[in-house]
């Protein structure tokens, strides 16, 4: 029996076990550093998120005084999703369903959702060794975003509420997403 020898597993052409594995972190680490968020920096502080906390229910409390009109259903992991009543020209005919086992759906839009228990006024992430994000510590504020953006709420009625954010580094991005609807 004659073997011949692969021509790629002679001299230096092949790496040595640990060459190989630094070779595809650094291969992967490249194509991660591509799924990082705009401003990841900034939300990779979690001494970001310091400042007064608010429990769910509170939130939800407040929420309702804006727009009693909100819906609240149980989410995915200890989450709660909310809902705002559909306006007329968001209603998609060729998608109604008379069989639909939820049909207040057809009624309700999804606006955002947040986790049970207290969550801090700004959002910060958690990442891996990579320093990817792997979850979102969704502050309060962020909840009112979408909100305000969808319509369901007034910026004004937002601040009366859960007041003023204080002008820091931490409220840059609140400012700037909300800017339009500060009028």
């Amino acid at each position: 029996m004659l073997i011949q020898p692969d021509s790629q597993e002679l001299g230096d052409k092949r790496l040595s076990p640990a060459e190989a594995v630094a070779r595809e972190r650094e291969e992967l680490l490249e194509k991660a550093s591509k799924k990082k968020i705009q401003g990841q920096e900034e939300l990779e502080d979690p001494d970001r998120s310091a400042g007064p906390r608010l429990y769910y229910t509170e939130i939800l409390r407040r929420l309702w005084k804006l727009n009693p009109e909100f819906r609240v259903e149980d989410g995915k992991d200890g989450s709660v999703a909310i809902y705002r009543p559909k306006r007329r020209d968001e209603y998609d005919w060729e998608q109604w369903d008379p069989m639909a086992p939820t049909k207040w759906r057809w009624d309700f839009e999804y606006v955002t959702g947040m986790e049970k228990g207290y969550l801090p006024e700004y959002s910060h992430l958690l990442l891996d060794s990579s320093r990817l994000a792997t979850k979102e510590v969704r502050g309060w504020r962020s909840i009112l975003i979408p909100c305000i953006e969808s319509r369901a709420i007034t910026y004004r009625g937002a601040i009366q509420e859960f007041g003023d954010p204080a002008n820091d580094q931490r409220s840059g991005r609140w400012f700037e997403q909300l800017q339009k609807y500060m009028k």
